[in-house]
C-alpha cells in the first residue's frame, strides 16, 4: 500500500452564480461531461456536490498529479470557465 497526496478542489458559488440562483441545466451538463471525462482518462479519482445548498458547491478530488496540472484542470471545467463557480486547488 502506497500513500499518496492527492490534489483536490472545493467548487463555490460565484457571485455571478448567487445572482441567477441557479447555473442553467446546459452548463451543469458541460460540467458533468466533463468531470465523467477526467474520470475515464484516470486524471479525476472522485467528484460530487455538497448537499449543504451554501456557497461550497462541490468537490473534486484528483489523481496522482501535481499542484499545478490540478489547478489548470480545474480551470478547464467549464463551470469555472464560464464564471459561475470559481475552484480552490488544496494538495
Amino acid at each position: 500500500y502506497e500513500m499518496v497526496q492527492l490534489p483536490f478542489a472545493i467548487l463555490s458559488a460565484s457571485e455571478k452564480a448567487a445572482k441567477a440562483g441557479r447555473i442553467p441545466a446546459e452548463v451543469a451538463q458541460q460540467h458533468l461531461d466533463f468531470s465523467s471525462k477526467l474520470v475515464s482518462e484516470g486524471r479525476l479519482r472522485s467528484f460530487g456536490p455538497f448537499l449543504n445548498g451554501k456557497d461550497k458547491m462541490g468537490i473534486f478530488v484528483y489523481g496522482k498529479m501535481t499542484l499545478d496540472e490540478a489547478k489548470k484542470l480545474a480551470a478547464e471545467d467549464p463551470m469555472v470557465k464560464d464564471g459561475w463557480v470559481t475552484a480552490t486547488v488544496h494538495m
